[in-house]
């Protein structure tokens, strides 16, 4: 029971257990994104890296755009040789982009779907009258008395033959 209760305080401090192994390797103060690398300090440059791009709401592209420009240059001096998969994730650990490059040329970012918009409930209301429409009354055309001439049935033979 004790072994738990310390297990689940070491790893209340120090956060989720993937995170524990994670290397800081960029930080925007501006952008409030935590670029993560898997590893420590000083083992985190291997053949093959995977990023993870921490930020509270990825509700534009701008920001990860700039990231990926800028990244080439710190992976570039520190771990050249490097293939990179990355990922992008808001505070609640959904994925916003992913992609994968070299350090050099971070690639391509690939948006995952926005998240489908969920409509408010609409209060119940009552329902507006409907308007009271007036009847349109179309005028009346007057009678034209005019004389009417009838001809007689004119009755004619054909020949019989």
């Amino acid at each position: 029971m004790k072994n738990h209760a310390l297990a689940l305080a070491v790893v209340s401090a120090w956060g989720l257990a993937p995170q524990a192994y994670s290397h800081e390797l960029a930080y925007s103060k501006s952008e409030q994104i935590h670029v993560l690398v898997e590893g420590d300090a000083a083992n985190w440059c291997k053949p093959e890296i995977a990023i993870t791009m921490q930020r509270p709401v990825w509700d534009d592209q701008k920001p990860l755009n700039g990231l990926l420009s800028k990244l080439p240059f710190i992976l570039g001096q520190e771990c050249p040789s490097a293939k990179v998969s990355w990922k992008a994730v808001d505070a609640k650990g959904a994925v916003y982009a992913t992609g994968v490059g070299t350090a050099t040329q971070m690639g391509l970012a690939t948006l995952t779907a926005a998240p489908a918009v969920v409509e408010a409930p609409v209060a119940a209301q009552t329902p507006a009258p409907a308007p009271v429409a007036t009847p349109v009354v179309a005028p009346a055309a007057a009678p034209v008395a005019a004389p009417v001439a009838t001809q007689a049935p004119t009755e004619v033979a054909a020949p019989v033959a």
